[in-house]
């Protein structure tokens, strides 16, 4: 919650000081053929909830065997230093974000064409299910086994801990986007496609990862400088590999290396509407 209000903060203050700088407002049509109106800047925000569609998740560690992935198991007793506290196949599960939310700054030419670099805020939590009960909330915890026995359970003393604290993630894109224009309507079509980077926090890490994203949607002229719009977008990033991720040791190991770290893999897709308002000044 701290990263998210810093972010939020910093947007906004973004925002604020580009509001507040000299710029003369205009009336005429942003379709204006004037080279000297060809392009004006923008700026925009947005809200943009999202839905994950994160797959093929496994874990192992980095330098040792993982047979298999355990999770804790439901109820208030249960403890990572209880062996047989881990069972069934661990597999994650994301709830939605209904927090996130971008900014822009760019371009727009009275062709319709428009450049722009987008930095927006996304937060995946862990989905908290019924049967997750327990003040550590067990769901979020799994062990990496490096063997396991008979019953199911990692055999003592030979497995690590991972915990699952959800996935996080900002986004800086550089977009390019067609708007459809018209001098009978005041709605119009875009598409836009973007490639960039995410800083995604993942395991108490943060990555760096190439992404690219796409949008389709419609925007409506409230007034000659100032536009709403709304969008469906959908965003991935190229490269599912999370290394050096750190591991819990509740119990002293069995065997060597009894110092280890830990690399998991995770497609990383997700999609969902954007709304906000565009401001439109002049060059």
């Amino acid at each position: 919650m701290g990263k998210f209000m810093n972010y939020k903060n910093t947007l906004l203050g973004i925002m604020l000081a580009l509001s507040l700088l000299p710029t003369k407002s205009f009336s005429e049509s942003i379709s204006n053929n004037d080279n000297s109106q060809n392009f004006k800047l923008y700026i925009s925000g947005q809200y943009k909830p999202g839905v994950p569609r994160f797959n093929n998740f496994s874990a192992k560690e980095t330098n040792v065997k993982t047979q298999k992935l355990l999770g804790l198991l439901s109820g208030t007793s249960r403890k990572i230093d209880k062996y047989k506290d881990f069972s069934n196949t661990y597999i994650p599960d994301f709830q939605d974000s209904s927090t996130g939310f971008g900014a822009a700054v760019g371009y727009i030419s009275y062709k319709g064409i428009r450049f722009e670099i987008e930095s927006s805020y996304e937060e995946f939590q862990v989905n908290i299910h019924d049967n997750c009960e327990g003040t550590i909330e067990p769901c979020r915890y799994f062990a990496l086994a490096r063997s396991v026995g008979r019953r199911g359970w990692p055999d003592q003393n030979n497995y690590t801990v991972m915990k699952n604290t959800g996935l996080s993630m900002t986004s800086v894109m550089f977009n390019g986007c067609y708007n459809i224009m018209s001098n009978k309507l005041e709605i119009s079509p875009y598409i836009c496609i973007g490639i960039g980077g995410d800083f995604i926090d993942f395991f108490d890490a943060t990555h760096i990862k190439l992404a690219y994203q796409g949008k389709l949607g419609i925007s409506y002229s409230l007034l000659p400088d100032v536009t709403l719009f709304v969008d469906g977008y959908y965003h991935r990033i190229a490269n599912n590999q999370f290394n050096n991720l750190n591991v819990l040791q509740p119990v002293e190991l069995k065997y060597e290396p009894k110092i280890t770290s830990a690399t998991a893999t995770m497609n990383v897709t997700y999609f969902g509407g954007e709304v906000g308002i565009r401001f439109i000044f002049n060059s």
